[in-house]
């Protein structure tokens, strides 16, 4: 199989080059951004269509292959797979424009959070405005709350840290060490009690973050303890592209105790399947809010885009 790169200034752009210098046929199999534009990779196709087809089996549009093959390497569903192709047999977007068409239709799938609401100035009189990341044990909670606060620091805003995380000596040294690096206010709660007071005298801060104890999403007592403990702030959901399929359901249904506002995809760096993180983030209908792909504060925290989406999809990865 002889593969070709075609150049272009954009995506539209590199596939047009492609049919016109290999035919409507020709197959997608990545498309990759670079300076000043974007490249493809593609092949001429062969022999898609066998001697013995039934009548009744619809005929393969041309770069249907490139499109099933993307989606099936980053770990899409075998119903998602089917819903894409037949947008695109109806479409009838064929060769190059058939990935494109896959792109668009799978950008949409899941939702963005807005960006979180940080006025300047405190709350005043109102209740203190905090975020509590929630999610099973080793996700990135921590992490998270660490390049958030650094970014949050750097434009300007007074926050403020809190380890909900007693159990766990190593995380309150984590989030110490960062608050102190940080020059913002680091403080311990025990309990919900403790979490209240603190929160009740961080009113003139613009936001406070609030680290968790991780949780098995199984045991139910203990959630629906940690939901009253954060009856004040508003949750996010933090979960790891690197979970088992299996378990992104139980963690919705454990985790769905707490009423998460919005989803926090993690590790994105140690995964080439990201697809079900996403399909789980559609089928749970939580927003996603930031996207996280590796350990460097200050590169990887990414508010999330449609086309981050429709990478991760067929790509398997954030371009």
């Amino acid at each position: 199989m002889q593969i070709h790169r075609i150049r272009g200034r954009d995506l539209n752009d590199a596939l047009a080059r492609a049919q016109r210098l290999h035919g409507a046929d020709a197959l997608v199999l990545t498309q990759e951004r670079v300076p000043g534009g974007v490249t493809v990779a593609v092949t001429e196709a062969r022999g898609r269509r066998s001697e013995g087809r039934s009548a009744d089996t619809p005929a393969r549009i041309p770069g249907m292959e490139g499109v099933e093959r993307a989606m099936r390497r980053a770990g899409c569903s075998g119903g998602l797979i089917a819903e894409i192709l037949r947008r695109v047999r109806e479409s009838g977007a064929r060769g190059a424009y058939a990935l494109d068409l896959a792109a668009r239709e799978l950008s949409t799938r899941v939702g963005i959070a807005p960006s979180p609401r940080i006025p300047r100035g405190g709350s005043g009189e109102g209740a203190t405005n905090a975020i509590a990341f929630v999610g099973p044990t080793g996700v990135g909670k921590t992490t998270t709350i660490a390049k958030l606060s650094t970014r949050l620091v750097q434009a300007g805003r007074r926050i403020g840290l809190v380890n909900l995380d007693c159990q766990r000596a190593a995380a309150g040294v984590e989030l110490a060490e960062h608050g102190k690096l940080l020059q913002v206010p680091v403080d311990d709660a025990r309990d919900g009690a403790e979490l209240a007071t603190i929160l009740d005298r961080s009113r003139h801060l613009d936001l406070v973050l609030v680290d968790t104890t991780g949780r098995s999403p199984r045991d139910a007592q203990v959630l629906e303890a940690m939901g009253r403990q954060l009856a004040g702030p508003k949750c996010y959901l933090v979960a790891s592209a690197t979970t088992a399929e299996s378990v992104l359901d139980e963690v919705a249904a454990g985790f769905g105790r707490l009423a998460p506002e919005a989803l926090v995809v993690t590790k994105l760096d140690e995964t080439a399947r990201p697809a079900p993180i996403l399909e789980f983030a559609s089928r749970s209908r939580l927003p996603v809010t930031f996207l996280c792909d590796g350990q460097e504060l200050a590169g990887h925290l990414h508010r999330p885009t449609p086309d981050h989406f429709a990478d991760l999809f067929l790509r398997g990865r954030l371009a």
